[in-house]
């Protein structure tokens, strides 16, 4: 995952592979875990998206608004270089500010409302908060933007509540890259290096 200053970039020795995938959903649904487990199984880099904008400080502040705003153009710019080599499963709630052409599978993970609930309240969120991401997941915000923003082919629709949901994710995910990887490439060895924000 980007780590402050400095990103942590792990990389075949053969071939990397030149898709990346997306990982989204309501906050709470479990996407950093599922993401953690499927690169840690595939060798995929993890890139956490939220932690890229605190680290790089792709915020500012709207004088009119008097809100914080993400610098979408910035941390696209920023992203680029990296997420067009591939090899990449990128988390992030939001999907549609993307470049459709970043990805060829989109991960949209759905969970329960009352196991949203208690996943969230430990958190320390407010009561407000926790109201909003538990109206977003009733109304499938994350699901309809996915599939308003990316080909409905490579847009799945996941379950993830129970640890059997998260293993078969995982298995299922992991099975799709080991089928959309380049010929040839044994996927055994990893070379460590690192890239400077």
């Amino acid at each position: 995952r980007f780590l402050p200053h400095a990103m942590a970039i792990t990389r075949r020795m053969s071939a990397t592979p030149s898709f990346n995938i997306l990982v989204t959903g309501t906050p709470g649904t479990g996407k950093s875990t599922i993401c953690e487990l499927i690169a840690q199984q595939s060798g995929l880099t993890y890139v956490h998206i939220g932690s890229v904008v605190k680290d790089q400080s792709f915020v500012h502040f709207n004088d009119e608004l008097q809100c914080n705003e993400l610098d979408e153009d910035g941390l696209l710019d920023y992203l680029e270089p990296f997420i067009s080599q591939g090899g990449y499963i990128v988390e992030h709630h939001e999907s549609d500010f993307f470049p459709m052409r970043w990805f060829s599978l989109v991960v949209v993970l759905r969970t329960d409302n009352t196991v949203l609930f208690h996943r969230l309240q430990p958190r320390g969120y407010p009561p407000a908060k926790i109201q909003e991401n538990i109206s977003s997941e009733i109304f499938q915000i994350s699901l309809d933007e996915a599939r308003a923003s990316y080909p409905p082919e490579i847009v799945w629709e996941l379950r993830n509540e129970t640890l059997e949901h998260l293993h078969e994710n995982v298995r299922r995910v992991v099975e799709w890259i080991q089928a959309h990887r380049p010929a040839g490439e044994s996927g055994s060895v990893r070379l460590e290096s690192t890239i400077h924000g």
